[in-house]
Formats: C-alpha cells, structure tokens, sequence
C-alpha cells in the first residue's frame, strides 16, 4: 500500500513523465495520467521507465497536478472544512 511519494507528485507538476506501481490511493491520484509498471518484475520496470522516456508526460499532467495537488489547493480545501465547521 502507498501513498503518492513527493517525488511523483513533483515529477507531474514539472511535467515530467512518471512510472509508478499501480497501487490504488496512486491511481486515485493520477488515474490514466501515469505510467504504471509491476515493481516486482524488472522487464516492466524497464518497458515502462523507457515508453516514458521516449513519449514524455502525458498531456495536461502539469496543469492538472498544480490545480489539484498544491499547497494553495490543499489550503484552501483545509480553510473551507474549517468554516463549514465553525458554521
């Protein structure tokens, strides 16, 4: 089980390629967006990490992960929970 690592959520807002095993709470966050390989099987690893190397980020990556995944957006989801609370 694992959570987006940092290095994938910044890979995608730079709009780099990412490869990372297809975990569920990673496919939550990146859906289609990614590439996925098996990380117990080097030939995937492999095939995966090179078709990302020579088709680059899957379109919109970028702006999709800024809108959804940062600082400014957590926040301001953080800000709106706290005013319906104190509502």
């Amino acid at each position: 089980y694992e959570f987006p690592g940092m290095v994938t959520i910044e890979a995608c807002a730079a709009g780099t390629a990412a490869v990372s095993g297809r975990y569920p709470t990673i496919y939550d966050y990146f859906g289609d967006r990614i590439r996925y390989c098996n990380p117990l099987d080097i030939t995937s690893i492999r095939r995966s990490v090179l078709q990302a190397y020579q088709e680059g980020a899957y379109p919109g990556i970028k702006e999709y992960t800024l809108k959804n995944f940062s600082w400014d957006h957590i926040a301001e989801s953080l800000l709106k929970i706290y005013e319906e609370l104190l509502q």
